[in-house]
């Protein structure tokens, strides 16, 4: 689910109570210092982790030391490391000796293959002001993204907010009037094209604007439909100046918390999350949408690409009960949502406890952290991350939910929406400690957790302060040991890791490698080098399969979603069972779709799709099968 990915979104601070629990003895991971430059000694300046490729293979931080000698100021700038250990000067400016001027990193494309940061020093002939622009960084140099062509500047300050998956759309803010559409002087949302043109995608369509600032949401991950937050009346059915959530796309502009026939409440809409590709959009709101709202608090909605409402946090009782639901997450295709609330809403909620929920795209509920019939007080249960296709949940809570859990402090469990439940903060049952465990993140098939505590699940584990674990099914592994001697009394951060949770990135001020010579904040990395097999045990899921109707020569258009990425094989077949088209293709995690086409057209009759797919440790999934019929042409 989004807010998740491979790791939570916030940074895990360790200063945790421990976890009981049977440990991995070996060590078997590189241990790499991520932040050390080419000087022989460091000059006692911290480094900042920020974000790293979807495969863990090249990690962007900030540090204020100069690394390389293209770095000859002492401001803050922007690296990469490679995972062959190549250093890279992202901010360096090709264009003169280095300005006293920071720079501030904004995101990085899932390859890893684009950055993006704004500063004020003019790093291109086009930038001519000294206000903060946005620039692209790629192997091929850097390119600058808020630049109108043919415009001169108006030293007015621009800000990253977003980017497409592959990086090529870029989304940014600004005051500045880049287009003859901006007629106004408060902050409008634009893209930067790959083409290199800029797109005003807060444009008012029906003419002049009023001085209201739109502020970015969210991007689907090919840049085609970008969400944002504005009090500027863009569409009929705005008839009030609170935040309402717009959406552009090719087609124009959609107003996504419009009441359908409703008068306006002048109530905010808050944006929560979307699916990956952008068709459906979750967001909160205090103004009843739906004839199945019949309060004045905060409740979660979602509205679909073909006009669909869902009123996500309505509850199976009939009544509402005047209390907030607060959104948690929502799966990459968007057909599974979870939400927080002490309004008990059926599946045998049975106390006024916080709870987590699950809503399906079918309008099914799910009490996802248990029926809280367990002795003592209620206690809240929160959401902490899932698994990309939304089918494992993770919940931290000090209530123990199953018998095994014998302490008060807080642990980790696993739900389904199908009703399980699994302890995954222990592995011994009876050998809880009276202490707290933390959910870091996991892996987007939710096989592999991070784990922070302080309890010693590891021999090498040596000191009283927190530290990062990995957890799979086989046992916990320390990823934050010191590879120079003696643990000290340092507590580590966990940053980030990549998409399969092999890689971790974390800070540390602890000295872990003889080249880390002084005591402040570096950023490392830790990667497991077990065999594939062994890393991923776990085979991929394909889920929600069907496919839609297309124009021209295509059959149609079929979607389905995988757990992880995935070598996938579409078979379809007619009636008789014969094999009329196969295609071989590389899926990735999330939402995947392809055309189903031939050499010729399909002729009329009803076919079969067989979706296959093996991971990169070769398991196999349980194949997808859908059903779709071609109908004659009249």
């Amino acid at each position: 689910m989004s807010r998740t990915g491979a790791t939570a979104a916030a940074a895990v601070a360790l200063a945790l109570a421990g976890l009981a629990a049977p440990g991995a003895g070996a060590q078997d991971f590189a241990l790499t210092h991520l932040s050390d430059g080419t000087p022989a000694s460091d000059p006692s300046l911290e480094a900042f982790f920020h974000a790293t490729a979807r495969d863990g293979g090249r990690a962007f931080f900030a540090t204020a030391e100069p690394l390389l000698p293209s770095d000859s100021d002492g401001a803050i700038d922007v690296y990469a490391r490679d995972r062959d250990g190549t250093l890279r000067h992202v901010s360096d400016t090709p264009l003169r000796p280095d300005a006293e001027v920071e720079v501030f990193f904004g995101g990085a494309s899932r390859d890893g293959g684009r950055a993006f940061f704004a500063t004020a020093e003019r790093m291109a002939g086009t930038d001519g002001d000294l206000a903060l622009d946005v620039y692209a960084w790629s192997l091929a140099g850097l390119r600058h993204v808020s630049d109108a062509p043919g415009r001169r500047d108006a030293a007015s300050p621009a800000s990253f907010v977003g980017a497409s998956a592959r990086g090529t759309h870029v989304f940014f803010q600004t005051a500045e009037r880049l287009g003859g559409t901006d007629t106004d002087r408060v902050a409008d949302v634009y893209a930067g094209r790959p083409d290199g043109s800029i797109e005003h995608v807060s444009d008012d369509p029906g003419g002049r604007d009023r001085p209201a600032p739109a502020s970015f949401a969210h991007a689907s991950a090919d840049g085609r439909r970008v969400v944002f937050a504005t009090g500027e009346r863009l569409a009929e059915g705005d008839d009030d100046d609170a935040l309402d959530l717009y959406q552009r796309t090719s087609g124009g502009l959609r107003h996504l918390t419009d009441g359908s026939g409703r008068a306006d409440a002048a109530s905010e809409a808050v944006f929560s999350g979307a699916s990956d590709d952008g068709e459906h959009v979750f967001f909160s709101t205090t103004e009843r949408l739906a004839p199945s709202d019949s309060d004045g608090t905060r409740d979660v909605y979602a509205r679909s690409v073909d006009g669909r409402s869902q009123h996500v946090s309505d509850g199976d009782l009939g009544v509402d009960a005047h209390i907030d639901a607060i959104f948690g997450g929502v799966s990459a295709d968007g057909l599974r949502a979870t939400f927080s609330t002490l309004e008990p809403l059926g599946g045998g909620d049975a106390d006024e406890a916080l709870d987590v929920y699950e809503r399906t795209a079918t309008g099914a509920i799910a009490l996802l952290s248990g029926s809280g019939d367990s002795p003592g007080p209620p206690r809240d249960a929160r959401f902490a991350g899932a698994s990309i296709d939304g089918l494992r949940v993770f919940l931290e809570t000090t209530e123990p939910l199953l018998g095994e859990d014998t302490d008060e402090s807080a642990d980790v469990y696993e739900a389904t929406g199908s009703g399980s439940l699994r302890l995954v903060s222990d592995f011994t049952p009876g050998s809880d400690a009276e202490s707290a465990v933390r959910f870091g993140g996991s892996s987007t098939d939710g096989a592999r957790l991070l784990l922070a505590t302080t309890q010693k699940l590891t021999d090498s584990d040596s000191d009283a302060v927190g530290d990062v674990y990995e957890r799979t099914d086989k046992g916990f592994r320390h990823l934050t040991d010191n590879r120079t001697g003696t643990d000290a009394a340092t507590t580590p951060e966990l940053r980030g890791a990549s998409a399969d949770a092999v890689t971790i990135f974390f800070h540390t001020a602890e000295r872990l490698l003889e080249s880390d010579d002084d005591r402040v904040r570096d950023v490392y990395s830790a990667r497991i080098d077990d065999p594939p097999s062994a890393l991923d045990p776990v085979p991929p899921v394909v889920s929600n399969g069907r496919v839609e109707p297309a124009r021209s020569r295509a059959a149609g258009r079929l979607r389905f979603t995988l757990s992880e990425p995935a070598r996938v094989t579409v078979t379809v077949r007619d009636a008789a069972g014969r094999a009329v088209g196969r295609l071989k293709l590389r899926g990735e995690a999330g939402p995947n779709r392809l055309r189903l086409t031939g050499e010729r057209p399909f002729a009329p009759g009803r076919y079969e799709v067989t979706v296959g797919a093996r991971d990169l440790a070769d398991n196999a999934a349980d194949p997808e099968r859908v059903t779709f019929e071609v109908l004659a042409r009249r």
